[in-house]
């Protein structure tokens, strides 16, 4: 932004506008609890709050808003993204590890009880004399 600044006796002068900087230590749930200490905009801390959080205001967030392809911001969203998919990877092989062995013990469960059936049968014969 760019303007005059006009003095009481109506002077003019140019004057520029600079952005309000703050230093913020963030933390990132998806990159294990990593903090971050970074410079940002205070328009860029209160949509970090409006959009639930830093993890959520990076992954959506445009790449040019974070500040063009080579900037730190698209670094931690490719970083973030290939975290958030091992997690979803880690999660869904262990949904499969899971079913799996409640299936299995399910097929023993009633394995057992079969056998466990056909002894009870085979004595009650023995016993009987019907072999």
């Amino acid at each position: 932004m760019f303007g005059n600044h006009v003095a009481h006796s109506e002077r003019k002068a140019r004057r520029t506008w600079l952005p309000n900087l703050q230093r913020h230590v963030y933390k990132s749930e998806i990159l294990g609890g990593k903090s971050l200490r970074l410079k940002l905009t205070t328009e860029a801390m209160r949509n970090i709050d409006r959009l639930g959080g830093f993890d959520n205001y990076i992954l959506k967030t445009s790449d040019i808003l974070l500040g063009g392809p080579r900037s730190v911001g698209v670094e931690l969203k490719k970083q973030m993204k290939e975290a958030y998919d091992q997690q979803v990877e880690q999660n869904r092989l262990a949904a499969i590890q899971a079913e799996f062995r409640t299936r299995l013990e399910t097929a023993i469960k009633v394995a057992t009880e079969k056998a466990e059936k056909v002894e009870r049968e085979n004595a009650l014969k023995l016993a009987t004399g019907n072999i």
